[in-house]
């Protein structure tokens, strides 16, 4: 018997909660690790261990990040709307679909201008942009005559528009569904060669809208 979406996302809390329970307590030992490394070596070699540990650091916060993400799109519990880093949520919603991406042989290219931020729905925004991703790569790798397929590239300027290309959605307008019935502030054009922009209005840092 099929598992239910409702399953599933009990499931996915549950395991997002034990999967970040885990990550804390390795990034503890890696910062007492790193102390101890600092108190007793010499200071060349203390250097070179400590590389090593602020790398492992990184990735531990990378997979916090992506499985609270993955919680948030399976078990439908992040949808309030407000400010949101948008570089953060797209770079995190590239990630969920890169290893569909490999295993399908298909190149999926970003290039994402960090401390992007805009108000949003942010599960729905990022629900949707993962959805049109997977339908970009599925459809890409079925494409025949095809040698090398083309790239997907995903693009987020600085001005807050997130340009994807190469993505041919359906003409039935399904993508544009999704994006539209989320109200997620983002207006939406289609241009040639399977080119789609969704452009936000950007917030302000704070120190500017201070000034």
């Amino acid at each position: 018997m099929p598992v239910s979406l409702d399953v599933l996302g009990r499931l996915a809390r549950g395991l997002v909660h034990e999967t970040k329970n885990s990550l804390n307590v390795v990034v503890l030992h890696l910062q007492a690790m790193s102390d101890k490394v600092e108190r007793t070596l010499p200071s060349e070699r203390a250097q070179d261990l400590g590389r090593h540990l602020h790398a492992l650091g990184d990735q531990a916060q990378r997979i916090d990040r992506l499985v609270t993400r993955f919680g948030a799109l399976v078990a439908q519990s992040h949808r309030e709307d407000g400010p949101c880093d948008l570089s953060a949520l797209v770079a995190d919603a590239v990630a969920l679909c890169e290893h569909e991406a490999r295993k399908l042989r298909v190149p999926l290219e970003s290039e994402i201008a960090p401390g992007v931020v805009a108000a949003v729905g942010h599960g729905a925004l990022e629900a949707a942009l993962v959805g049109l991703l997977f339908e970009a790569i599925d459809r890409a790798a079925v494409r025949e005559g095809r040698a090398q397929r083309a790239a997907l590239r995903i693009e987020l300027s600085a001005g807050g528009t997130l340009s994807l290309e190469g993505f041919a959605p359906r003409t039935d307008g399904g993508w544009r569904k999704r994006f539209e019935g989320r109200a997620i502030g983002a207006k939406i054009e289609e241009g040639p060669g399977g080119r789609i922009a969704l452009r936000f209005v950007p917030l302000a840092p704070p120190a500017a809208a201070g000034g």
